[in-house]
């Protein structure tokens, strides 16, 4: 009986009303969370479509984007259009079907632009690695 008394109370006060309002406004007006965002880009929609594999859009940018922040390259579409040409021509030029995502996840894996290697010189270099010894990497 006294824990109902002092429930019936507290929703008697006006201070906790007022802090029952004011965390309602609060909880109302916070911001969704950002969505992902896909691109209305010419090359990532090249790279959808000429990959091999079956990768989504939405996949393809989250992971060159990754790759791109990683190595600190601005996300532009010049610098899509280069990653998807130079991507689609190291695929093209394996004779082991290294693919333009193996190529990728190698380059985000091995991370070496603190040692001074460009993004676009480590596609090379991961894919001659590649080449000679695939690797199994998680996706």
């Amino acid at each position: 009986m006294q824990n109902y008394s002092m429930i019936s109370t507290l929703l008697r006060s006006y201070g906790f009303w007022v802090i029952f309002l004011y965390l309602g406004l609060v909880a109302c007006s916070s911001k969704p969370q950002k969505q992902a965002r896909v691109s209305k880009s010419a090359a990532l929609a090249q790279m959808a479509k000429e990959f091999k594999g079956n990768h989504r859009l939405a996949y393809i940018q989250q992971q060159v984007d990754e790759a791109f922040k990683a190595y600190d390259v601005a996300i532009n579409e010049s610098n899509y259009q280069r990653c998807a040409n130079a991507l689609i021509a190291l695929r093209k030029a394996s004779k082991n079907g290294v693919t333009e995502m193996d190529i990728l996840a190698h380059v985000k894996a091995i991370n070496v632009r603190a040692y001074g290697v460009s993004f676009f010189k480590q596609l090379a270099a991961s894919a001659r690695y590649l080449e000679k010894k695939p690797l199994d990497l998680p996706v």
